[in-house]
């Protein structure tokens, strides 16, 4: 049997054994049933895409990669490995970082040597992102706006607006519910729109420094959208103070890579005062 057969039963069934003192028994279960749920819905909407179109490559993934391309052609810096590695190390280490201490052991994280073009592309084109004072003001909004509200988790896309980028964000698909206020059902949107990557929130409360890390859920799915479509680029938004959240990278190209890593792309501020005027 193949590492990625034996993995994914693997990772499902670490989040299915999930208990949590923080839930009750029937929020657990409903938990798992909308997580079982999210998987088999976002595993019919790929694997059709997969099996309308090439069994090498998918369409979609091609779709997307083009959108990427077309997107940067203006921008030779973007092309260059040895650029693109050097930058966003320098990113990292000048930008403080949230690593969960808790799941220091079950938590792999990228070294930039490994990234692949693709995957250097996405991520510079988020810290360029995140230089910006109006993109953190932006994400800022999104991160407010998902903490009050207790019925849902919050994510969406990655599109370009001319020569930047903006972070789409799409309903999800799972019931509105508290007890599903720690999901995200991607919406067909998600899949069907060309974009370079997908986000979600970690967002109960402006404090999530205990969640600023993909969870074994999160993980599940991006490995099997990878399994799927070849790759998968995913974000995750963790606010840990009022007005600071964290951005985490994680993502698997089945050709390159044999397990989903993580990459902590550091912490960022928000004016507060701005946003609740």
């Amino acid at each position: 049997m193949s590492f990625n057969k034996i993995l994914f039963p693997a990772l499902i069934c670490s989040f299915l054994l999930f208990n949590s003192c923080k839930n009750d028994n029937k929020n657990i279960t409903n938990i798992r049933e909308n997580t079982k749920e999210i998987i088999v819905k976002s595993s019919e909407t790929l694997e059709k895409g997969a099996f309308l179109n090439s069994p090498e490559i998918p369409l979609e993934t091609i779709r997307n990669n083009e959108y990427l391309l077309t997107n940067i052609k203006n921008k030779p810096h973007l092309q260059n490995e040895e650029y693109l590695r050097k930058e966003i190390n320098k990113f990292i280490k000048s930008s403080e970082h949230a690593y969960v201490k808790t799941d220091t052991n079950n938590t792999i994280f990228y070294n930039v040597s490994e990234l692949t073009l693709n995957q250097l592309q996405r991520i510079y084109l988020i810290y360029e992102h995140l230089e910006d004072s109006s993109s953190i003001q932006d994400m800022g909004k999104i991160i407010e706006k998902d903490v009050v509200d207790v019925y849902a988790e919050h994510g969406g896309i990655i599109l370009f607006n001319k020569n930047k980028i903006y972070f789409k964000t799409l309903e999800s698909y799972v019931k509105r519910d508290t007890s599903n206020n720690v999901l995200y059902g991607a919406p067909d949107e998600t899949y069907l729109i060309p974009n370079i990557g997908y986000f979600h929130l970690h967002a109960t409360s402006h404090n999530e420094k205990e969640s600023a890390n993909p969870s074994d859920r999160d993980l599940i799915i991006s490995y099997f959208t990878a399994r799927v479509c070849n790759e998968a680029h995913d974000f995750l938004i963790t606010p840990i103070n009022r007005g600071t959240f964290n951005v985490d990278y994680y993502g698997w190209n089945k050709e390159e890579n044999l397990i989903i890593k993580i990459l902590d792309l550091g912490n960022y501020n928000y004016n507060t005062s701005k946003i609740f005027k």
